[in-house]
């Protein structure tokens, strides 16, 4: 049978073994909370790297897009400015016949007459087409910048 003081030496003994556990716990835990926190760091300084490109692509992309803006307003004034008519003259008929061909030492031989065709103004028509495709070739010129600006980026 154990006395008074063999029980009192062994509960002092278990506290001290259970505060030594709990010691190395804690130890345990404060390094991997520290490991944790170097993996926190490292996130948010990528994070903070991600935002910053993102928001440089977003400048880039404005810009972008007021060059875009401010090359429609060129291209639609310069447009805009061409104002003269261009005029083709469409036969009236089937075209024009020459005459049968002179004999040697003669005049050359001339056309069949005046034709009386109708005049058309192809001005409209061209100035659709140029203003068209101007404004596809801003944005692909504006598509050009952004890749370029990504392509220019560090890769993560």
């Amino acid at each position: 049978m154990m006395t008074i003081g063999q029980w009192v030496a062994l509960i002092r003994d278990g506290v001290i073994l259970a505060l030594l556990v709990s010691v190395l716990v804690l130890v345990y835990r404060a390094g991997a909370n520290h490991n944790l926190q170097q993996q926190v760091q490292a996130l948010q300084k990528q994070l903070e790297n991600n935002s910053r490109q993102e928001a440089q692509w977003a400048e880039e992309v404005r810009d972008a897009q007021a060059q875009r803006v401010a090359d429609m307003a060129q291209i639609g004034a310069a447009i805009a400015a061409h104002s003269a008519p261009i005029v083709v003259y469409r036969p009236a008929g089937g075209g024009t016949v020459p005459r049968p061909s002179p004999a040697a030492g003669d005049r050359p031989a001339e056309g069949g007459g005046p034709d009386a065709g109708s005049r058309v103004d192809v001005r409209p028509g061209i100035s659709a087409f140029e203003s068209k495709y101007e404004e596809e070739f801003a944005g692909c010129r504006e598509l050009e910048a952004w890749a370029r600006a990504v392509a220019g980026a560090p890769q993560h």
